[in-house]
């Protein structure tokens, strides 16, 4: 009935669990961050299925509060209101031989990364398409395939470990050398029903520098990633 875990929330903070799983499935979830001090908590449910299969859902809070002096944030430095969060989640099973992460289809072009929130504009950058395929139908080979024009500097991995996890790079173009952004992406994939996959994650971005400010100091927001596929 014991249950331990690691994550991180969309500021990038790490935090760790260790929480019990009731008999009717609910797992309470605390988790407390310094030196930033927040707080994430909630009662979310492991609703089993056909074993090995079992999915989570419920919501979670989330709050940040003012960061003292002498400790400085780029990151919502002022804290926020508890933000619930719906959380959705399964155990994640390794591909099969012949599959391609994420349920997706075996063909080119088949996947996309959507960039939204954290202060970003449309025009700066919105939806990346490239390929994720395995060529070998007894393997579980991936290869990705980035795209042919890719100005944005796009760059996508799926690392062994952790298992359903990827993460990558992107640069948001300017006409001023020193006002290109350099982003790094991460995210994770779980199948959250029986029929339905999720992928997602978030991406930090540093806002355009107001007066007396640059890239490296400027205000830093949390966007959101999203792997789907591509029609």
């Amino acid at each position: 009935g014991k249950i331990t875990g690691v994550g991180r929330t969309a500021d990038g903070n790490a935090f760790t669990l260790a929480t019990i799983l009731g008999a009717d499935g609910k797992m309470p979830v605390f988790a407390s961050f310094t030196p930033i001090l927040g707080t994430l908590h909630g009662v979310p449910s492991l609703v089993p299925d056909i074993a090995p299969n079992s999915y989570i859902n419920g919501t979670v809070t989330w709050n940040k509060v003012a960061a003292s002096s002498p400790v400085r944030s780029l990151l919502y430095h002022e804290g926020f209101s508890p933000i619930t969060m719906d959380v959705l989640g399964g155990r994640y099973l390794p591909v099969e031989n012949g599959a391609v992460v994420r349920g997706l289809n075996n063909n080119a072009d088949n996947a996309r990364l959507e960039f939204s929130e954290g202060g970003l504009l449309t025009s700066e950058l919105d939806t990346l398409v490239l390929s994720i395929t395995n060529p070998a139908p007894l393997k579980t080979t991936q290869v990705i395939g980035l795209p042919t024009n890719n100005p944005n500097k796009l760059t996508f991995v799926l690392p062994a470990k952790p298992a359903g996890s990827f993460n990558g790079k992107v640069d948001i173009l300017n006409s001023r050398k020193d006002l290109v952004r350099n982003l790094t992406y991460q995210g994770v994939m779980a199948k959250v029903s029986p029929t339905e996959w999720r992928a997602a994650g978030f991406v930090l971005v540093p806002q355009l520098p107001q007066p007396g400010q640059t890239i490296k100091t400027s205000t830093v927001l949390s966007g959101q990633v999203v792997l789907e596929p591509n029609p």
